[in-house]
């Protein structure tokens, strides 16, 4: 199907066969979009990337050597780089206002890829603590890939292929419960993207003029038919702008379909859960006040004990009237344009070196051909895990 779009001229352009083009017959909501072209696929394995996502040189082959060797998994799961595009706002990495910024690592070789195979659920419980580690749980919508199979049996243990308030982040935590080991590749095989139009993005960051469109209506441009109505189980954390606010969601989305257990919601600290999504709420967010409100709503749904908790801790010093500066018109200042960070530590850069993702990816390349592979004694991924 096709019918003289952007992406449908690119396609063209490249006079292949292998390049299937499809158009929805309607506007989709966007987890039901990468539903309809998971259905759509015929490959034998399926990787699904958003626009503003690229995928690194020596991806297919490093997976057609992993996947070969352990061929009775069914999901792979992988290290990925990071880049903000330029027009999302330096409030996701503070002070980058304006500027591209590029997240690598040089600590794996290229064609021997470090398999890591790894407790599921234990992996899962430390994302309770430490946010970040949800990047060890496939994401089906970055980070990994699956077996065509693995539809099925995705289908049949949780009856939906994407779900919840955040889909990538959802799949994550109900994969992270149904699965008992995960395969993790230590190599990165994919870039993750943040642009101004990630919804990701908007989530994390609220809104911070009155320029700018609530949350709510963001999502309802993009989800196109309306958003989504949370569950009871999903209202006990609202939606306030943060990680763990949506993090937790999802996981009481998953509670509700069965696949993750009322037991570990029981070993929870539900206080320290609270207390985590409210040190995440920006007080420059005009709908700061509203949101304080929401998550006071989701506590009460607890009861009077954790709702005095709450009342005592956080309302009345949350709804103190405080003076906002602006952070980033200093930052604008500086004169470098991008910022590029491998291995922890900022690198030198030609001028307009990564300004689209396609760059990014040209510079990582050149910068793996020339750094050579992990030198004997140097930190490995593996580390983590240990």
């Amino acid at each position: 199907m096709g019918g003289g779009t952007p992406i449908y001229n690119i396609c063209q352009s490249f006079h292949d066969n292998r390049i299937k083009y499809y158009r929805a017959p309607r506007n989709l909501p966007l987890m039901k979009n990468f539903e309809y072209a998971f259905l759509k696929s015929e490959g034998e394995f399926l990787i699904a990337m958003g626009a503003d996502d690229g995928i690194l040189p020596w991806a297919l082959e490093e997976l057609e050597k992993v996947i070969e060797q352990y061929s009775e998994r069914r999901i792979f799961t992988w290290m990925e780089e990071n880049y903000k595009w330029k027009d999302a706002s330096g409030k996701y990495k503070r002070g980058e206002a304006g500027k591209a910024v590029l997240t690598g690592h040089t600590d794996f070789q290229i064609g021997k890829p470090e398999v890591i195979i790894y407790p599921a659920k234990d992996v899962f419980l430390d994302c309770f603590e430490e946010y970040g580690n949800v990047m060890y749980l496939p994401q089906l919508y970055h980070n990994s890939g699956i077996r065509r199979e693995y539809l099925s049996i995705l289908y049949e243990k949780t009856g939906v292929l994407w779900a919840g308030i955040s889909q990538d982040i959802c799949m994550a935590v109900t994969i992270g419960n149904i699965e008992d080991t995960l395969c993790f590749i230590a190599t990165p095989l994919t870039v993750s993207g943040m642009s101004g139009a990630s919804i990701g993005c908007q989530c994390v960051l609220g809104n911070t003029s009155y320029n700018q469109k609530s949350i709510e209506e963001k999502m309802k441009s993009t989800f196109q038919q309306g958003m989504r109505v949370q569950g009871y189980k999903e209202r006990l954390f609202s939606i306030t702008s943060g990680f763990f606010s949506g993090f937790y969601a999802c996981i009481m989305y998953g509670n509700a379909i069965g696949c993750i257990s009322d037991k570990i919601l029981e070993e929870r600290d539900w206080k320290e859960m609270y207390k985590k999504v409210v040190m995440e709420l920006q007080k420059e967010d005009i709908l700061y006040d509203a949101k304080v409100h929401r998550l006071r709503y989701a506590v009460s749904l607890l009861g009077e004990e954790v709702l005095e908790w709450f009342d005592q801790i956080f309302y009345q010093d949350a709804l103190q009237l405080v003076t906002i500066e602006d952070k980033e018109e200093c930052i604008e200042s500086l004169s470098y344009s991008e910022v590029i960070i491998i291995d922890d530590e900022k690198v030198e850069a030609e001028p307009e070196s990564i300004t689209d993702i396609y760059k990014a990816i040209l510079f990582l390349e050149n910068l793996k051909n020339n750094k050579g592979p992990r030198l004997p004694g140097e930190r490995s991924t593996k580390d983590e895990f240990q």
